[in-house]
């Protein structure tokens, strides 16, 4: 019986998620998170990108986590998504935005379609703010 419940947890969660990055950003308040970093635009979009492949990146029983990037030079933007792609289709649960507000300082705002925002933008502030390299707090 326990192998029939690890076997649906993927299609439990992706039945409750978002299937768009558009669908999570319109989540409301309480599912995102905003703040400034003192960095250009493009090295915190690497470091954000890069940091989130490690750490969400990877399979599933009967499916595969997945991180996306879109760096976007002509309007100073980033994107980073964190989807689950398997026999359901996507579901989207993180979204990150990052846009240059003035020369080497940028506003990042995360959107989050499970969880408390509160508590995933902590880690993601470390990550931005303070070089911080490791999966959890």
């Amino acid at each position: 019986m326990n192998k029939y419940l690890i076997v649906s947890i993927p299609f439990l969660l992706s039945a409750c998620t978002p299937h768009t990055i558009g669908d999570v950003r319109e989540l409301g308040p309480s599912k995102s998170a905003t703040f400034d970093a003192p960095e250009n635009y493009q090295r915190l979009y690497k470091k954000i990108l890069e940091q989130t492949q490690q750490c969400s990146d990877g399979w599933m029983i009967t499916a595969q986590m997945v991180t996306e990037g879109n760096l976007d030079p002509d309007n100073k933007t980033g994107t980073v998504a964190v989807s689950l792609r398997g026999g359901l289709g996507t579901n989207y649960y993180q979204v990150i935005d990052i846009k240059e507000i003035e020369a080497n300082k940028s506003k990042v705002t995360a959107f989050y379609s499970v969880g408390s925002a509160d508590n995933h933008v902590k880690l993601l502030k470390k990550w931005a703010l303070d070089d911080y390299r490791k999966c959890s707090l």
